[in-house]
């Protein structure tokens, strides 16, 4: 009786500690609900326009800055972005995931292979954010002669042109 006692004690004093440390989950995802022009050779940033979630610390704006995931602690961060161009068969498509505007911290290059196929690329980064105040954006190209759209979620169902980030501790 006494060892069941004594193991119930032990268990007590290592597991409680470790379920104190849980975490519970951080991060936001983002999408568009109307397809954006993409002009011909120019990177544009992606306005976000829907949240799908946005838990814990408040990373999105649907007012002010809808192109941003603004992050407010330091720590690692993964952040995946997901695009879907309208088909068509020529130049070269880029997705980049930049740190503050300008620092490239996640870069994803192709070529259509066909004018008819749908031309969906996702693209993620895992980041140390050592600034609180830092955001992240989704910029993307294209060279195919004239202007081009990403399609909006909605209009192929709920996994096509989206943002997401997590934080993931420090």
């Amino acid at each position: 009786m006494k060892a069941k006692y004594l193991l119930l004690l032990l268990g007590w004093l290592f597991l409680a500690p470790l379920a104190a440390k849980a975490q519970t989950f951080d991060g936001a995802r983002v999408y568009r609900t109307t397809n954006q022009a993409i002009p011909n050779n120019t990177a544009t940033a992606v306005g976000w326009t829907a949240e799908s979630y946005d838990a814990v610390s408040p990373y999105h704006s649907l007012v002010s800055n809808i192109t941003r995931m603004t992050v407010s602690a330091v720590g690692y961060y993964r952040l995946t972005a997901n695009v879907y161009f309208e088909a068509n068969g020529a130049g070269l498509r880029v997705i980049q995931i930049r740190r503050n505007g300008t620092d490239i911290v996640g870069y994803c290059t192709w070529e259509p292979e066909s004018a008819t196929d749908i031309q969906i690329q996702q693209c993620q980064a895992e980041w140390f954010e050592g600034s609180p105040t830092s955001y992240y954006e989704v910029f993307v190209y294209q060279n195919s002669g004239v202007s081009r759209d990403i399609v909006a979620d909605g209009t192929t169902g709920p996994g096509t042109t989206w943002f997401a980030i997590q934080y993931m501790g420090n």
